[in-house]
């Protein structure tokens, strides 16, 4: 539901009186997670787009105050404004930063737990591990589930786990809430699709340099890892390395 925050501002150039976003409450973590959702969704809402807004209500549907007279689900935005609207990207947090020399792809092999697709869209990392051995020494790995992101880099809010994100060249991912913090910052993005997947990703492109990578009925993830994502890794591998070596150039004849 990431993906329909680019409405809120067209949508409030439409709408006149009081505006708040509801946010049903039956999610799938523990509300006290540093990426637990509704919290850290409001917290991304009223960051980027409080401007447009007089309150974000986390409790539901069913908690709207009677000042309010309208109410419409927020994935309904789309429809109300008829038309599509170009993302806006983020500002840049800058809490955490990377070496900018290293190529640095971010992974996540996993949602919500909780979620009940999760078995369908998560990945057991042993069959990611070729992958990593085979990439090791060209590109700098980062793992960005909550766990590793809290041991590696002391990450306990969402706005740190952006700030990792906006300093990555890509993100390999299923489909959970890390695609959309890289799509919303313009970061390239292979997404992992398994067998049950969202329809809505076949509507329209939602954001900028992403690729889709399908599970059919008949595969398994190491046969897709190993084959149709490690290919087209190395030719971006290729690209980007050219690309960032073009730039030090650039920028050591600049400097002298």
């Amino acid at each position: 539901m990431v993906q329909y925050l680019r409405y809120i501002s067209k949508f409030r150039e439409s709408f006149t009186g009081k505006l708040c976003l509801l946010i049903k409450g039956n999610f799938y973590e523990p509300w006290n997670d540093a990426m637990a959702e509704p919290p850290s969704f409001k917290w991304l809402i009223l960051k980027n787009y409080g401007q447009y807004l007089d309150d974000v209500i986390i409790d539901g549907w069913n908690a709207v105050p009677s000042e309010y007279t309208y109410k419409t689900e927020f994935m309904n935005l789309k429809m109300h404004i008829g038309f599509d609207v170009p993302i806006n990207f983020w500002k840049k947090y800058n809490s955490i930063k990377l070496n900018q020399d290293n190529i640095n792809v971010g992974y996540c092999l996993e949602g919500s737990r909780g979620h009940p697709n999760d078995k369908y869209r998560s990945i057991e990392k042993i069959y990611f591990t070729k992958f990593i051995n085979t990439f090791k020494n060209k590109v700098n790995f980062i793992n960005l589930s909550q766990e590793s992101l809290q041991s590696q880099f002391n990450i306990i809010n969402i706005e740190d786990t952006i700030s990792v994100i906006q300093s990555l060249d890509l993100v390999i991912t299923v489909d959970t809430l890390v695609t959309h913090l890289a799509g919303y910052n313009n970061i390239p993005i292979f997404l992992l699709h398994g067998k049950i997947n969202d329809n809505r990703w076949k509507d329209k492109n939602w954001y900028n340099n992403l690729n889709h990578f399908y599970l059919e009925e008949n595969d398994e993830w190491n046969k897709l890892i190993n084959t149709n994502l490690t290919k087209f890794f190395e030719d971006w591998w290729e690209s980007t390395i050219g690309k960032k070596t073009r730039n030090k150039n650039q920028e050591s004849k600049e400097r002298y």
